[in-house]
C-alpha cells in the first residue's frame, strides 16, 4: 500500500472516530506517527480531502499548528442536481469516474449503482459510436441517470 494510501486511511479513520464533523490533527504528530514526512500529510490533505470532495480545509502555522478538516454533510438530491449542472453538453471517461467517485464518496449514490453507470457510459459500450461523438452521447446518459436517481430520491 501507498504511503498517501495509509495516510488518507488514518485521516478517514480519525474523522470517523470523531463525533462531529470536524477533525483536528498535528502534521508533525501524524506523520510521526506514521514514519514519514509532514509534507507528505500536507499533500494528502490537499489532493484528496478536497472541497470537491466534501471537506473544508484549515490550517494554522507555527507554535504546534494543526490543520483541521471539517467534512461537509450536503443533501444528496443538492448534490446530485449540482452532479447534473456540472455536466455540461460532454464530459470525457475521466471526468464522468471523477464526478461518480465524488457522488460515491457524498453517499449520494452506492458504490453499485456508480458501477452500473460506470459501466453504461464507458468507452467499451460506447466503441460503436464515432469517437467524435462519444462525449457527447456519455454526458447525455450520464444526466439522464442522475436525473432519474434525483427524481426517485
Amino acid at each position: 500500500m501507498l504511503m498517501t494510501d495509509m495516510i488518507q486511511q488514518m485521516i478517514e479513520q480519525l474523522l470517523q472516530e470523531t463525533e462531529s464533523d470536524v477533525l483536528d490533527l498535528q502534521r508533525n504528530e501524524l506523520a510521526a506517527k506514521l514514519g514519514c514526512v509532514p509534507s507528505q500529510i500536507n499533500y494528502v490533505i490537499s489532493s484528496r480531502f478536497t472541497q470537491e470532495r466534501g471537506y473544508i480545509i484549515e490550517s494554522k502555522r507555527g507554535g504546534g499548528g494543526y490543520v483541521r478538516i471539517r467534512r461537509v454533510r450536503v443533501d444528496p438530491r443538492d448534490a446530485l442536481h449540482s452532479a447534473f449542472h456540472a455536466v455540461s453538453v460532454e464530459i470525457d471517461s475521466r471526468g464522468a469516474s471523477v464526478l461518480l467517485r465524488n457522488l460515491v464518496a457524498a453517499e449520494c449514490i452506492t458504490p453499485r449503482e456508480a458501477a452500473i453507470m460506470a459501466s453504461a457510459i464507458s468507452d467499451r459500450t460506447l466503441k460503436s459510436l464515432d469517437s467524435r461523438f462519444r462525449d457527447y452521447v456519455r454526458a447525455d446518459i450520464l444526466k439522464s441517470m442522475l436525473l432519474s436517481i434525483a427524481s426517485s430520491e
